[in-house]
């Protein structure tokens, strides 16, 4: 919590001295800290009771929606690793049937693309899941 306290101190006359103070707090959570709470219950019987039920709601809406991104990410991966099987899949197999067809050059380059492109995801995917691991541990 921070806690400002500026003073102005200005005179009117050599015996007046007037005091100015002005003081703001902050807190950085959905629940107030204790002495705000008391207050809070004084002025209304039921608020800590609603602060609290209001903080347990922002948190149970938090979770939810870290699951539903959680389960996006996975399925959008999931989605992913099918396509790239089936986009690789069906060069080699277009590539094979290029050269079973007698054009064996094409046949090889087109399958060689088609084997490239999923090593290249494979080595592509397994990096980036190496480095987002990483950072994840520096921010634990």
């Amino acid at each position: 919590m921070k806690t400002k306290a500026p003073s102005n101190l200005s005179r009117k006359k050599d015996s007046d001295v007037q005091i100015q103070a002005r003081m703001s707090a902050e807190y950085y959570s959905p629940i107030p800290p204790a002495s705000e709470m008391e207050r809070y219950q004084q002025l209304t019987p039921d608020a800590t009771s609603r602060i609290l039920a209001m903080a347990e709601n922002q948190s149970s809406h938090r979770q939810e929606i870290e699951k539903i991104a959680v389960k996006s990410g996975a399925l959008n991966s999931l989605l992913g690793v099918i396509a790239a099987f089936l986009l690789g899949a069906f060069t080699i197999l277009g590539g094979i049937w290029l050269a079973s067809v007698g054009a064996a050059a094409a046949g090889a380059f087109v399958a060689s693309i088609g084997m490239a492109g999923l090593a290249w995801v494979f080595i592509y995917g397994t990096r980036s899941n190496r480095n987002e691991r990483a950072e994840k541990s520096k921010h634990q």
